[in-house]
């Protein structure tokens, strides 16, 4: 799918784009790269594909006019989740997310199908210079939780007072009555589209990375904050490096120190530090002056086990047992102890459940995309043994769960959108239905936040619209993803394309199927219509 911003008779860059002598083909501007066979592997082929969104009118020159002959979607509705489809728009697959979709792929065992992908919000830690990584989340349908992308607002929300241990009228904020989870997110996915680019420049041999041998990463089965929240363990004598503090030990006591020069484990760079990498997003977990990574012993001195086995705070593989990790979750749940300050915290080891937030000080990093799988489904799996369900408010809702991992990744390439697939667009899980889920079951303030959500990436630079657009990088690709149940309890993921106007009609997503013939007929698919890959133009934004 593909971006249009008519700004003027050519593209928002009018008056800096020319056309190349050898191909005819739009020029692109300085800092925007078009993609070719040279780079990351694409060509023009890969993206035949498209669907484009369009702003107000545009005349393109030197093209053939074309006409929007489908109906338009249907208008927002005003419910936020039904468990009926409304009328479905134009929508299907394309080469880019047929593709995808491979690489997400469930395998008939624990990570034997597709390798995987990546995909990140933009926030304020991309702007963050003083960051060698910043979180992203490791997407795969092998793992099993609902809401994988961190949502569009305050994932405590909705909540009353309390989350059963403190009050929130001053911690928490809900702007939204019902938080952010029937809100669709505006992401970036960086998947394996070629050499020299997307997973394979910003992880370490990926190749090899489904093989019991690789353990080059950083991998958080929860949130975990990575990148701005832990400490970077600097050898014995050095102690840790903590955002704003420096730690070291003496007598078996922590000796703090204010220090502005010490950043934190995300000042520096990615890669497991007991591997000779840098170790960026690996530490203990720490709250304003104090570690509070929890402990959680089982067995008896000197044999007993913690959930952490060093320094770095690197999870414990004696819990591992049958690549399950059930055992780590269960001795969590028996046996958390909280470090000394946050002793208010007197959840769980017999007491009551934790809110939602609780995994972040308890969750440790593994160095492989296996274990962190495993483990992530073991905690979605006894949620109902720890999370209290308050912040959250759960409603009995499967959606309202903090169900995404959390990767530190080098800050430079991920932001980089030469390593982008596609700017994304996630729809809530299970929105009406979920296997047909489209964004017209978007409710009427979801529809308009997700205007205004692609409004900011186009300000911000990272969504260029026009169909001049289609192969550079930023550029105007899209691609929607559902969110379904796949099996009780058990979620998937699945990358299509679509039509849709946005409620001010201020953009438009339209999408045309690659299928084409007797193929295209086959009930269930789109019937195609001529299109010579050019879109025209004056008519363009303007609807029934």
């Amino acid at each position: 799918m593909d971006l249009i911003r008519p700004d003027d008779s050519i593209s928002q860059y009018s008056g800096r784009t020319a056309k190349t002598a050898k191909t005819g083909v739009s020029a692109a501007p300085a800092g925007v790269h078009r993609i070719s066979q040279k780079s990351c592997g694409r060509t023009l082929g890969w993206l035949a594909a498209v669907g484009v969104i369009a702003v107000g009118l545009i005349v393109l020159v030197n093209i053939a006019p074309w006409k929007h002959n489908s109906p338009p979607p249907p208008p927002p509705r005003n419910t936020t989740t039904s468990t009926t489809t409304p009328p479905v728009a134009r929508m299907d697959q394309t080469d880019v997310t047929r593709s995808l979709n491979d690489q997400i792929k469930e395998g008939s065992g624990l990570y034997n199908g597709g390798k995987g992908v990546l995909v990140r919000t933009p926030d304020l830690l991309d702007n963050r210079t003083d960051l060698a990584v910043v979180p992203a989340s490791f997407w795969v349908n092998d793992i099993k939780t609902p809401s994988q992308l961190y949502p569009n607002g305050n994932p405590w929300c909705p909540h009353g007072k309390s989350d059963g241990y403190e009050d929130l009228a001053n911690v928490s904020k809900c702007d939204d009555p019902n938080g952010p989870w029937d809100f669709a997110t505006v992401a970036f996915v960086v998947g394996d589209p070629g050499p020299d680019c997307g997973m394979r420049k910003i992880m370490k041999n990926f190749d090899d990375i489904q093989k019991d041998s690789w353990g080059w990463g950083v991998f958080y089965a929860t949130d975990s904050n990575s990148a701005d929240g832990r400490c970077h363990w600097r050898g014995d004598d050095a102690g840790w490096d903590c955002p704003g503090f420096s730690v070291t030990t003496s007598d078996h006591k922590w000796q703090v120190r204010a220090d502005k020069t010490m950043k934190g484990a995300g000042s520096y760079s990615q890669g497991n530090p007991q591997a000779d990498l840098g170790g960026g997003g690996a530490g203990c977990h720490w709250q304003n002056d104090k570690f509070d990574q929890v402990d959680a012993y089982v067995g008896k001195k000197p044999d007993r086990d913690n959930l952490v086995q060093d320094e770095d705070c690197q999870c414990n593989y004696n819990f591992k047992g049958d690549n399950d990790w059930a055992k780590w979750v269960q001795d969590w749940i028996d046996n958390n102890q909280q470090q000394s300050g946050f002793e208010w915290r007197a959840w769980l080891h017999g007491r009551g459940k934790a809110p939602s937030w609780a995994v972040d000080s308890a969750i440790c990093w593994v160095n492989n995309p296996r274990d962190m799988i495993a483990m992530q489904n073991a905690i979605y799996a006894k949620r109902d043994k720890w999370n209290n369900g308050l912040a959250p408010q759960s409603t009995g809702s499967d959606r309202i769960y903090w169900g995404w991992n959390e990767v530190p990744v080098t800050r430079t390439l991920i932001s980089d959108p030469l390593n982008w697939d596609a700017v994304m667009i996630k729809l809530p899980a299970q929105l009406c239905g979920g296997q047909q889920d489209h964004l017209g079951c978007l409710g009427t303030a979801a529809q308009q936040r997700l205007e205004e959500d692609l409004d900011g990436m186009v300000k911000a630079g990272k969504l260029l619209p026009g169909a001049d657009h289609i192969t550079t990088r930023p550029g105007s690709y899209m691609v929607v993803v559902r969110e379904f149940e796949a099996r009780k309890d058990e979620y998937q993921r699945q990358f299509y394309c679509e039509t849709w106007v946005s409620p001010n009609h201020k953009y438009q997503l339209v999408f045309e199927s690659d299928k084409a013939g007797d193929e295209a007929k086959k009930p269930g698919s789109l019937l195609p219509r001529p299109w010579n890959r050019s879109i025209a133009a004056s008519s363009i934004g303007k609807f029934p």
